[in-house]
């Protein structure tokens, strides 16, 4: 079922939305957060619960995701989404579980307040970039006698902005990669926990890499 913000994943209790993938220039996102309010009985069923990984559908094909419990502070929820493009052949043969057992596993979780970070992969042609931008402003290439000097990329940091740093290189065919990163997101794990994730980042991206102000169309 499609909703506003993605694809819905339809669950007895609740539901979770995915990222559809509709940007064309969005590839990837983690939102990797802890629960600060965890109580003991909520650590040990954490710890007992098993990483888990899946299909879903979007407008590109079939994503991925995959849903770990636990890490090194025990209180650990991470998420990964992937578009198809970028799934790695492990990933597809690790995706045995269904979005139906990563949407139970969540039931003991929903309604948690969770400290998250945020990191996400973009993609954009040299040409869509606005001369006067972050990225193709910073763009050179200099000799110096027989020695050339290019700069293909650079991590670059933000302030006073949801997104605090963005990473950018050339990639072999030209494209621009680009990562851009949140830290220190307080929420709350609901039905848009991803799609609203996906949507700080991408709002981040059409301001700072397309150039675009904040009501402008893409």
């Amino acid at each position: 079922m499609n909703g506003p913000f993605g694809i819905i994943v339809v669950g007895i209790d609740m539901e979770i939305k995915f990222p559809s993938f509709d940007n064309s220039h969005f590839f990837w996102i983690t939102v990797c957060g802890e629960v600060p309010s965890a109580d003991k009985a909520l650590l040990r069923w954490i710890k007992g619960e098993k990483d888990k990984t899946a299909r879903i559908k979007t407008s590109r094909g079939t994503g991925f995701t995959r849903f770990m419990l636990g890490g090194r502070s025990g209180n650990h929820v991470h998420f990964d989404v992937l578009s198809p493009e970028v799934a790695s052949k492990k990933l597809k043969e690790e995706s045995k579980s269904t979005l139906g057992d990563i949407q139970n596993s969540m039931r003991r979780l929903w309604g948690k307040e969770i400290e998250a970070n945020l990191k996400g992969g973009f993609q954009a042609n040299l040409r869509e970039l606005p001369e006067s931008g972050i990225i193709r402003s910073l763009l050179f290439k200099t000799k110096m006698g027989n020695v050339a000097i290019k700069l293909g990329g650079a991590t670059l940091s933000i302030e006073g902005a949801p997104v605090q740093e963005i990473s950018w290189s050339v990639g072999p065919k030209g494209n621009i990669q680009i990562r851009l990163e949140a830290e220190s997101i307080t929420t709350t794990l609901s039905e848009n926990y991803l799609t609203d994730s996906a949507d700080t980042l991408q709002r981040a991206f059409d301001i700072f890499v397309l150039g675009k102000a904040r009501n402008e169309p893409v």
